[in-house]
């Protein structure tokens, strides 16, 4: 590879701290984008013997969230579409509390949290095969596979997302998450293919289109294809610069 390519792919490097969004920032930006979950949302309209109320936001207390959502699911005879939400709800839950924990603890400390977010989304996509959010549902699972170590079953599940809702509207997220896995175990063709997913819908098609074009960039040098990486990092310099 010539010098100035040598420079133009180590400087990119610099790049890398503004363009690799993980999980965790993931995390934030749907958060952002959701109201706080509530049992009151649920129970709106449905008859329990548990006492709640409406307007209660739980003023972001996730252990009494979670221990409503159990409640409720304890329930004999509840809606199954409300079911359904207090189960997707309670594991979102017990995925972000294991990911807060696992910010505060050591990395290699057990992440009970995680498993239980795990086991809920898996009681929800076999309790309820036509559950109007198993996309969503997927790929929270993806994640609690992906932060508890299982990358492999984690790719596996953003697998299923590709084929069964592949037109899901975060399927560009879908296919970068993908991405991520793949290059993280060294497959780069594949992680190259995933990419180009999502870089051909365009600029305006993903908000992980420049994330894309970076790591397509280095799925071809990792491959030895230093001219071909060249026309990504160009590209993503072209709109960064």
């Amino acid at each position: 590879m010539s010098r100035p390519a040598l420079a133009l792919a180590g400087g990119l490097v610099l790049l890398a701290g503004a363009l690799g969004p993980g999980w965790a920032q993931d995390r934030t930006r749907r958060k952002a984008d959701a109201p706080a979950p509530t049992v009151g949302d649920l129970q709106r309209g449905a008859a329990s013997a548990i006492q709640v109320h409406p307007d209660a936001t739980l003023n972001g207390s996730a252990a009494k969230a979670m221990q409503g959502y159990s409640e409720f699911l304890k329930l004999q005879n509840s809606d199954a579409n409300l079911r359904a939400q207090a189960l997707r709800r309670l594991g979102d839950l017990n995925l972000e509390s294991g990911e807060l924990e696992r910010m505060s603890n050591e990395v290699s400390q057990l992440d009970t949290p995680g498993a239980e977010a795990i086991r809920l989304y898996s009681i929800l996509l076999k309790a309820y095969p036509d559950y109007a959010r198993n996309d969503q549902v997927l790929y929270q699972l993806a994640r609690a596979y992906e932060t508890t170590g299982q990358s492999d079953t984690a790719l596996a599940t953003l697998d299923r997302i590709v084929a069964h809702y592949p037109g899901a509207r975060e399927i560009a997220e879908v296919h970068f998450r993908r991405g991520e896995l793949l290059f993280s175990a060294k497959r780069y063709p594949e992680a190259q293919s995933a990419y180009e997913k999502v870089i051909a819908r365009g600029a305006g098609g993903s908000s992980f289109y420049e994330q894309s074009l970076y790591k397509h960039g280095w799925s071809l040098f990792k491959q030895s294809q230093n001219q071909a990486c060249l026309q990504s990092f160009l590209k993503l310099l072209d709109r960064t610069l």
